[in-house]
């Protein structure tokens, strides 16, 4: 007989490290998903995101997490934010998964990578709560893994409750007597004497 020689390695998470808190680290809905397009690009969004693990020091991709946002990959066209209009677009609606996506990540407190805003205020989140994502230009929506831990991406859709959810389960050892504000400040007010453009539709 022979024996191979090997070398045994640890594994470095186990079991153990998924024992998550029984309540997610950051949990967001929006509701308003609009049409059957924007609801179809905002389903494809978050079945392709739920389920994403994210380890310690790792940075996650919204638009990875998407997959290429094609027909091929199941998204339609949709309408979406372009230039200060409103426009048909591959994925138009995704940027509604972005933001629930980014407001369940400032509530477990991860780090914001990249995020950009839309250049229009939009509906569903008080004003600078958005976050959006442009394919396939690649302006994405990135955040780090900032704790100890692995974390657990959840995300779905409700037609009955007409929104779309992101919980981030991981293991919480933030203080349970904390306190966290969020808030926003008026730089500067604009007053716009006439419209930025104009559309006639017949």
């Amino acid at each position: 007989a022979y024996s191979f020689p090997f070398t045994e390695t640890a594994p470095t998470y186990t079991s153990a490290s998924f024992n998550f808190s029984p309540t997610p680290m950051g949990s967001y809905t929006t509701h308003r998903l609009g049409d059957a397009a924007r609801t179809q690009n905002i389903r494809v969004s978050a079945e392709n995101m739920n389920g994403t693990i994210v380890y310690p020091g790792e940075t996650a991709s919204a638009l990875t997490m998407y997959h290429d946002v094609t027909l091929e990959n199941n998204y339609v066209v949709g309408q979406g934010y372009e230039n200060g209009k409103v426009v048909d677009s591959v994925g138009g609606g995704i940027c509604q998964t972005t933001t629930t996506l980014y407001n369940a990540v400032i509530l477990a407190e991860l780090t914001v990578g990249t995020r950009r805003s839309h250049s229009m205020i939009i509906s569903y989140v008080p004003p600078a709560l958005d976050a959006t994502v442009d394919y396939p230009s690649r302006s994405d929506f990135t955040f780090v893994n900032s704790t100890n831990y692995p974390i657990y991406i959840e995300s779905y859709i409700s037609t009955s409750d007409d929104s779309v959810t992101v919980n981030i389960w991981g293991v919480d050892e933030r203080p349970a007597n904390r306190q966290v504000y969020y808030t926003s400040d008026i730089t500067s007010d604009y007053t716009w004497y006439s419209p930025l453009y104009e559309e006639i539709v017949d």
